[in-house]
């Protein structure tokens, strides 16, 4: 079995999030820029809820979760919003024998700017953006 601890649990979330953007980016920037409280959570069959009073938005996780090495049986984090960009977080990860807590914030823009899907991708090159997106995404939920 892989380690899973308080990084890999950031970089599940980071992961989660750039997939969030990818099937809404509108909704997914919406919902964690509201002042205020919004959630993520993935269930043990890979659904991911991303919710907020102001709407929610639904999808499967197993592009991310097939590729962590480790059975998540729960994966919940509350976000709050501390200022338009600057989310803080608190988050819980159940495993098969064992509990995560994790806690931190994020740049919500340079969460958006490290997009590395396809379109995301194509957006960047259009912009003449060549550095490595996987590690901006990582410095942008994880922060060093």
């Amino acid at each position: 079995m892989a380690k899973f601890g308080d990084l890999e649990a950031k970089i599940v979330l980071a992961k989660v999030l750039e997939l969030a953007y990818s099937k809404n980016k509108g909704l997914t920037t919406k919902i964690l820029a509201k002042n205020g409280y919004s959630a993520l959570s993935i269930d043990d069959d890979g659904r991911v809820t991303l919710s907020s009073s102001l709407s929610i938005l639904t999808f499967s996780g197993k592009p991310v979760l097939d590729n962590i090495g480790v059975k998540l049986n729960r994966f919940s984090v509350t976000f709050s919003n501390q200022n338009k960009m600057r989310i803080g977080y608190t988050g819980s990860v159940d495993l098969t024998y064992s509990s995560i807590s994790f806690s931190g914030s994020l740049d919500l823009e340079s969460l958006i700017k490290a997009c590395s899907g396809l379109l995301c991708q194509a957006a960047n090159l259009l912009s003449g953006r060549k550095d490595n997106l996987d590690e901006a995404l990582y410095r942008a939920v994880v922060g060093y």
